[in-house]
């Protein structure tokens, strides 16, 4: 199992999780934990990208967040390919007989 988010301390990093997408930070954007309140169950966080989260560290409720062993580690999901849409039949626009 993994390192759960109250365990964490000053200094360790974090990520947004996936699909979660606000004004200042969304998923994917790593950070380093400034602050860790267990509990209120956030984080003081001083996010990498400061063109989007800005110059001054965010307070990040834990269910926004999860543990960044190593820096860069997010990846975007791949979109699932549709059969047949390489080289196959071309889509038909007529409702089925």
């Amino acid at each position: 199992m993994g390192t759960s988010l109250e365990e964490l301390k000053t200094g360790d990093r974090v990520r947004v999780q996936g699909g979660r997408n606000f004004e200042k930070f969304h998923g994917g954007m790593e950070g380093t934990i400034l602050e860790n309140s267990v509990d209120s169950r956030n984080m003081r966080v001083q996010f990498d990208d400061a063109a989007t989260a800005g110059p001054e560290p965010l307070t990040v409720a834990y269910r926004h967040l999860e543990f960044a062993p190593e820096r860069g580690g997010y990846r975007a999901g791949q979109a699932p390919q549709v059969a047949g849409a390489e080289g196959g039949a071309k889509p038909n626009s007529q409702a089925p007989k």
